[in-house]
């Protein structure tokens, strides 16, 4: 075997086994947001969760700011000295500063935006946060740049399992907003800790001496494009809240959070495994390729799938996680996961634009491509939610063709194949896994059975029709290939 055969076989292994690690660690940390949905649900009520919604969908923003994109900028780098780390380490705890400090000014003004004065102290509890996450910045960069994906993922899953019993607490003894807030500190304070003991690294003083302006760089087009996603997803919040109050936006909040559970929870997680690995050999044309297919068919086969089903059996899903009485979540939650379907298919475009280092590419894309969908979805306004949550879905369907061409192009490699297999998997292997779905839900069963017919349904099609075609037969050997590897 020559060293070149060697390297791809190491980076496929450690790709695979951080995969593996990543998915388990996050089906963890989905049941534990599951269970924090299902019980919270039930213990507040729909204002509750819209004076977070209304006071996150502004502030979130500050999040965006306090990372700067020099996270992403510290794994991607193929050369990152112990000191360049320790200035980007100030830089980050002095961004998360002024972020903290901005915010709580701003409480006020966020308050009056929704002449919602209730809307003051949650904020002002919420601002250390970015101050805190702007700390641990670094020390979770170093983790993911090791590769360290079983350490990185603790770091994920125990800050969640204590949050929720924190949350859970307060509820009961309070019956309003502020078990959520508390909810929200939690996570940040228990990350902070466990970041710093367990990623072997302490940043020294800031000196002159080494420069960190390529990073910079790198990071402030990643974080223009990072704010125009986060305006675009975070729109829809402000228009809803904004227009047709809390309540309304509580039970929008409720869907979208759902949605986003398998984009935040499973496709933003493999993140910290394609972004180091892909990284790694950019520049190497074959190999490249290799490891994007690779990543591709993972989101065809399992995000994109578990999308479509939460589409199809939209109803039994909200009954069993939030309880009768968020029925009207029910529509918003089919349109937006039909949506996130798309989305979830448009990460491997993120993948490939910061592995090769093309954020400005990046940013120019996204800078025409996602007001397009704030525009899809403020049409949709004055229909509610359901308006809103379909101008969400027609915009993500648009973009990720678009996103797949331009981000291959900045790659150098050819788009063609990665349109194609997406196109293949998702008319084939999709449009049988919603018909399943859907029929699940005519079964006259509780909710729970008809989800778990469905999934079981759902499965059987799609091995089904992936061995009754040479292309899904040959998708099957890659990723069982795939799998193998992380042994």
């Amino acid at each position: 075997m020559t060293s070149s055969s060697s390297r791809t076989s190491s980076l496929s292994g450690s790709a695979a086994r951080g995969s593996i690690i990543v998915l388990l660690a996050q089906a963890v940390r989905i049941a534990v947001q599951f269970a924090s949905i299902f019980v919270l649900a039930r213990l507040l009520d729909p204002t509750d969760y819209g004076y977070l919604a209304m006071v996150m969908s502004i502030i979130g923003v500050a999040e965006l700011l306090r990372d700067f994109g020099l996270s992403a900028a510290a794994v991607q780098s193929r050369d990152l000295s112990g000191q360049q780390q320790s200035n980007l380490f100030w830089l980050n705890a002095m961004i998360g500063l002024g972020a903290s400090l901005m915010v709580a000014c701003a409480s006020p003004a966020i308050a009056a935006l929704y002449g919602e004065p209730e809307l003051v102290p949650i904020t002002l509890a919420l601002a250390p946060i970015f101050f805190l996450n702007g700390i641990s910045t670094q020390f979770r960069a170093h983790i993911n740049r090791g590769m360290r994906f079983f350490r990185l993922s603790l770091t994920d899953v125990i800050p969640q399992v204590v949050a929720f019993g924190a949350a859970i607490t307060v509820a009961i003894l309070t019956d309003s907003y502020v078990a959520l807030v508390v909810q929200q500190v939690s996570i940040a304070v228990v990350g902070l800790g466990l970041a710093i003991a367990l990623s072997g690294w302490f940043p020294g003083w800031p000196k002159r001496g080494a420069s960190v302006h390529g990073h910079v760089r790198f990071g402030v087009n990643l974080l223009f494009t990072n704010l125009l996603t986060y305006g675009a997803n975070n729109s829809q919040m402000i228009m809803v809240g904004a227009v047709w109050g809390p309540a309304q936006l509580g039970y929008f909040s409720r869907a979208y959070q759902l949605m986003a559970l398998p984009l935040t929870q499973v496709m933003a997680p493999m993140t910290k495994v394609a972004l180091p690995v892909l990284s790694k050999v950019q520049g190497e044309s074959k190999r490249y390729i290799d490891i994007v297919g690779r990543a591709q068919l993972l989101g065809l086969y399992i995000t994109a799938p578990m999308f479509l089903l939460c589409f199809a059996m939209a109803e039994p899903m909200i009954e069993l996680a939030l309880g009768d009485q968020w029925i009207a979540s029910t529509p918003i939650f089919a349109l937006l996961a039909l949506g996130g379907a798309f989305r979830s298919m448009s990460q491997l475009a993120y993948w490939m634009f910061l592995s090769s280092g093309s954020t400005q590419k990046q940013f120019v894309f996204n800078a025409w491509a996602l007001p397009v969908i704030v525009i899809l979805m403020a049409a949709g306004l004055p229909w509610g939610g359901l308006g809103v949550a379909a101008g969400h879905t027609v915009g993500y369907a648009l973009y990720l063709p678009a996103s797949i061409l331009v981000a291959s192009r900045a790659a150098g490699i050819p788009w063609r194949p990665l349109t194609f297999a997406a196109a293949r998997v998702f008319g084939f292997l999709g449009t049988g896994v919603v018909g399943v779905g859907y029929a699940s839900t005519l079964i006259p069963v509780l909710p729970v059975l008809q989800i778990l017919i469905g999934i079981a349904g759902a499965g059987i099609w799609a091995f089904g029709i992936t061995m009754a075609t040479s292309a899904g037969r040959r998708d099957l050997r890659v990723l069982r290939a795939f799998a193998s590897a992380a042994r």
